[in-house]
């Protein structure tokens, strides 16, 4: 065998102990194994989740609210009582200077009236004769100031007996013979017609009764009415009544 033969002969050899040290892998064997060894397995990619906001259910309409109900305000009443007219006021005795006094001693009165003013006392046929009179202006004939008066116990009307349509209305009061007297004014159409003093009742001090009103002989639909002045002289003569002669 020459030199060349041999030098192959061995690299033969030398192939045959290398692969007798590293066995191949048997014909037909899945390779999932070994790339199972050598590759990570794959990472799952994370599911993404949308979160759900449950929106309120309002409770049902036959269930209570929980919610402390709030009571409305209410306004504060005002307990205080209501605040007394204010009394009247004395005319001072200067107020009555050149004025004229008419004086009933059987009856125990006298009143003061302005000078220009006329008394006139009832006559017959009027029931009143003897228990009643006007004071009148002379320039207001249809305006006057009715007086009538009794003993206590007799018997005889001073009142009259009917009055004209309207409403009644208190402004205030008076003083008569000390002692203080209701003021009712008739309104009719807005306009005053009379002015009744302690109302439509005859009124009594001391032992004898008493009737007075301001009275006008119109009517609503007329210009002539009465005055503020006119219910204001009124107002005075009233006040002026004072106790006089026998009882």
């Amino acid at each position: 065998m020459g030199t060349r033969n041999r030098r192959a002969w061995f690299l033969v050899a030398l192939c045959a102990m290398i692969v007798s040290c590293h066995p191949a892998a048997p014909v037909g064997a899945p390779t999932a194994a070994i790339e199972a060894r050598t590759t990570p397995p794959p990472t799952a990619p994370l599911a993404t989740v949308t979160p759900r906001i449950a929106s309120p259910t309002p409770p049902p309409s036959s269930v209570a609210s929980s919610a402390t109900p709030v009571p409305p305000t209410v306004a504060p009443t005002d307990t205080r009582p209501p605040a007394a007219p204010p009394s009247p006021t004395a005319i001072p005795g200067n107020a009555y200077e050149g004025w004229g006094e008419y004086r009933n001693d059987a009856y125990g009165f006298a009143f003061r009236y302005p000078l220009g003013w006329e008394i006139e006392e009832d006559q017959p046929p009027s029931t009143m004769v003897g228990h009643g009179l006007w004071v009148r202006d002379p320039a207001l004939p249809q305006v006057g100031l009715q007086v009538g008066w009794r003993r206590e116990g007799e018997d005889q009307r001073i009142t009259p007996t009917g009055l004209a349509a309207g409403e009644i209305v208190t402004r205030g009061s008076v003083l008569l013979l000390g002692e203080e007297l209701q003021r009712d004014v008739l309104v009719a159409l807005d306009k005053d017609m009379e002015v009744l003093y302690g109302c439509t009742s005859a009124v009594r001090r001391g032992d004898i009764d008493l009737f007075l009103r301001l009275h006008c002989a119109c009517s609503p639909t007329d210009e002539t009415t009465l005055s503020a002045e006119a219910q204001a002289t009124a107002d005075q003569i009233v006040a002026s009544f004072r106790r006089a002669g026998a009882p």
